[in-house]
């Protein structure tokens, strides 16, 4: 589980294997597969542009300063 165990307050290198298995049976584990790729319109990247433009527009907002 990378750092969710850590996360989650389990230290899986102090734990011996059945302690491990105890601690974590009730974990779902979820396995995607990747059937086909989608790329073009509809795929992942088809709304790409939208990342910088709200960057662009919204970053001087995060910098302005208030007025008192």
């Amino acid at each position: 589980s990378g750092f969710a165990t850590y996360a989650a307050g389990i230290d899986p290198l102090k734990l011996s294997d059945e302690d491990l298995a105890a601690v974590t049976r009730s974990y779902r584990l979820v396995r995607l597969h990747h059937l086909a790729p989608l790329t073009g319109p509809g795929g992942p990247g088809d709304l790409a542009w939208i990342w910088p433009l709200a960057t662009f527009l919204l970053l001087p907002l995060a910098f302005r300063r208030r007025k008192k």
